[in-house]
């Protein structure tokens, strides 16, 4: 592993069914950066959010949002971007009009999949898993642990 997709994940366990002594699935939950997020921190309330708004348009900056809901409510966005080189310049350009803004990452969680098995006896039985490596993906040989009886 890791596979991130979890059918072939499933496809790569069956094909190689019939050449390990066992095999089983693991999910694993990773996390990456998926955005970055230029702000000005949240108000006291939403009046003062729809005035700090109004000071952010008499600056002629119209690409913004006050956020209504959730832990950011009252904040104002200034913008999701994907690349953090553009979320800087936006950070700039909006402190530089004099306002306290922050950038924030956000996180994405997703499923990684990985298949443990076991191959008994045959030296060259490791390289089994080899058939199945794809970009990405690769072998990790582990000590087993034998089960208690």
């Amino acid at each position: 592993g890791p596979f991130k997709d979890k059918k072939i994940m499933r496809r790569v366990s069956e094909s190689m069914a019939e050449q390990v002594d066992d095999i089983s699935l693991r999910t694993l939950q990773e996390s990456e950066k998926h955005r970055y997020w230029v702000h000005i921190p949240a108000a006291e309330n939403i009046a003062a959010a729809k005035q700090l708004a109004a000071q952010v348009r008499s600056k002629d900056f119209r690409d913004f949002y006050i956020v209504l809901r959730g832990d950011a409510r009252n904040s104002i966005s200034l913008g999701h971007f994907k690349e953090p080189e553009h979320a800087s310049r936006r950070l700039k350009k909006v402190s530089d009009m004099g306002f306290a803004a922050d950038m924030e990452i956000i996180y994405r969680d997703y499923d990684v999949y990985w298949l443990d098995y076991r191959v008994a006896g045959d030296e060259d039985a490791p390289a089994v898993a080899d058939n199945y490596l794809a970009e990405g993906v690769s072998r990790i040989t582990r000590p087993c642990v034998a089960a208690a009886e």
